[in-house]
């Protein structure tokens, strides 16, 4: 169990009797109670150094301001960096960016400051931190910015041939500057919500081990280890991308952040519901000094009754989509075959006639219709697994 210290409490336990019975002293022994406090002081700071080597963590409330536990949905970030520095970058595709991007510096800055309000460049800046990419806001919206003009530009010039085909001068003069305008701004709203997306598959894949994870940290630390070295040892076991984000918790606290921040920012950048419980029940038991090992094991225990849940709501879906994919990939298929078939019989009546779909038809059929419903049927199920 987390050993959870209050240096001012120890101070008053040690010195505890002679407070409870205060005594007059003569004035010659004023210098003896003087040591003693010294003594005592002494004391406390062994203790403090031993718990630190231990991992213990340390309360100091009188040194250190109240956390709230609402920052775990608000925490704060410290980023650095400008969109001249990408020219400097050890990768080749985002150097060319750069160089670009210092050629025509004015024309992106002018772009970028009619995109780039304070609250855009807060969101895009935890967005890019939660997803891991090495960028701040400022980087990115340019890095953004320079990729969808050029492949603007690009998709200018190849669409000038195919409207001079159409041999109509004004789509000719139009259609370029519109497929220009249209590639833009599909590849500016993909960069912009790529650093989402990524965020939201790394929280998945962290989720899937969350009560695993757990369950290690409560057993580590009912061992006697401390919170930091609990989840080191969560750290380097092999549990993916949650792995992945202690060692990010681990790096921020040995920088310096307190572990309360450290912490709010993990279950915040995780964007899982049962990460901010379990960081916020952490956070709440330490500051009180509850069990934190009992706390966790039960926040594990919730969080796996909770994937139990979806995953047995999605193996009942799964029956009906069962069902949906014999009759569309299996029994439909079969079906138009046969009744193709029988509508060119020679002995086939006017109302079979009516089946006699043409070859194209049904090239069009078996080799597009069918294995596209398939390939979205097999994406809907990939996308619906609560577990993927």
């Amino acid at each position: 169990m987390e050993k959870d210290v209050d240096l001012d409490e120890l101070k008053k336990a040690i010195l505890g009797d002679s407070k409870k019975k205060p005594s007059k002293l003569p004035v010659s022994d004023k210098s003896q109670e003087k040591k003693t406090i010294d003594s005592v002081d002494e004391i406390v700071q062994r203790i403090e150094e031993k718990y630190k080597q231990e991992g213990a963590y340390i309360r100091q409330d009188s040194a250190e301001p109240e956390i709230d536990i609402n920052r775990v949905l608000a925490p704060e970030i410290t980023v650095s960096g400008s969109p001249a520095d990408l020219a400097e970058s050890d990768n080749g595709f985002i150097r060319l960016a750069g160089q670009v991007y210092l050629k025509f510096h004015s024309f992106f800055d002018a772009i970028a400051s009619k995109l780039s309000t304070s609250d855009f460049l807060k969101k895009l800046d935890w967005d890019l931190y939660a997803a891991g990419l090495p960028f701040t806001g400022s980087q990115y919206l340019t890095l953004i910015l320079v990729v969808s003009f050029v492949l603007s530009v690009l998709a200018f010039f190849i669409s000038i041939p195919l409207f001079l085909v159409k041999g109509n001068p004004a789509l000719a003069a139009v259609g370029p500057i519109l497929v220009a305008f249209v590639t833009f701004a599909f590849a500016y709203l993909f960069a912009r919500m790529y650093p989402q997306s990524v965020a939201s598959n790394r929280s998945r894949a962290a989720e899937r081990y969350l009560p695993f994870a757990l369950r290690h940290l409560a057993v580590e630390i009912r061992a006697g280890m401390g919170l930091y070295q609990a989840m080191r040892a969560v750290a380097a076991a092999n549990y993916g991308e949650l792995s992945e984000e202690f060692k990010r918790t681990l790096r921020e606290i040995d920088e310096g952040k307190p572990m309360e921040v450290a912490l709010s920012n993990l279950a915040a950048r995780s964007k899982s519901k049962g990460m901010r419980r379990a960081v916020a029940s952490i956070l709440r038991a330490v500051r009180i000094g509850g069990n934190l090992s009992d706390t966790i094991m039960n926040i594990a225990k919730d969080i796996s009754f909770e994937q139990r849940q979806r995953v047995a709501a999605y193996s009942e879906k799964l029956n009906f989509f069962g069902v949906l994919f014999m009759f569309v990939g299996v029994v439909f298929p079969v079906m138009l075959a046969m009744l193709s078939t029988i509508g060119y019989a020679p002995t086939s009546g006017k109302l079979l006639a009516a089946f006699r779909f043409s070859p194209p038809l049904l090239m069009a059929a078996f080799l597009i219709a069918f294995p596209g419903f398939l390939l979205l049927f097999y994406m809907f199920v990939k996308i619906s697994d609560p577990m993927r």
